[in-house]
């Protein structure tokens, strides 16, 4: 401790609120209140008592839960309280933490790089129905539930066109309304 036995002791008797003091004397002397209230009964001092703090949960459930091994996020949750709560009462009954499970690292696919030129086409504003499948195949690997817009145009229905040109070639045309 920092502070002299005559220093505690003036510190004490001049105390109003000698449960107060206690925590005081424990941080000017950069220690722990239980060092505290030690040196008080070896000085002779008469050590406030400590209220025992009243935890609202079943603390025989939540002892048992970490006899079982559940972890603190685990144990709060069953018992219907916050981790923290958990964690403090865990700390001030001197219990062993039960360390997280370890969950595999999920790292995320990379994205592919861009994809080829779309092919040349006869008509301005087309591209071939391979590469319009690949597009969309890619859009729904990485994203699959993401709402598709073009522009400001609401969908309502698509519709597929297949014709055959003069000289029997397919063209086909997708209509979006």
């Amino acid at each position: 401790m920092h502070m002299t036995d005559d220093e505690i002791r003036s510190s004490m008797r001049k105390a109003q609120n000698p449960a107060e003091q206690v925590k005081v004397l424990a941080e000017l002397n950069a220690c722990s209140e239980a060092e505290v209230r030690a040196k008080l009964e070896e000085l002779g001092i008469a050590v406030p008592a400590k209220k025992p703090k009243v935890w609202k949960f079943d603390t025989d459930r939540a002892r048992q839960l970490l006899a079982e091994g559940r972890t603190d996020l685990e144990a709060a949750e069953m018992l219907g309280i916050s981790k923290q709560t958990f964690g403090d009462w865990r700390r001030a009954m001197g219990l062993p933490i039960n360390s997280e499970p370890h969950r595999p690292v999920r790292r995320k696919k990379a994205a592919p790089g861009p994809g080829p030129a779309v092919p040349a086409s006869r008509e301005p504003g087309t591209m071939t129905a391979a590469r319009m499948a690949e597009i969309f195949a890619t859009l729904a690997q990485w994203h699959p539930d993401a709402a598709v817009s073009f522009g400001e145009q609401d969908i309502r229905r698509v519709e597929l066109v297949s014709t055959y040109e003069g000289a029997g070639e397919p063209v086909l045309r997708v209509r979006i309304e």
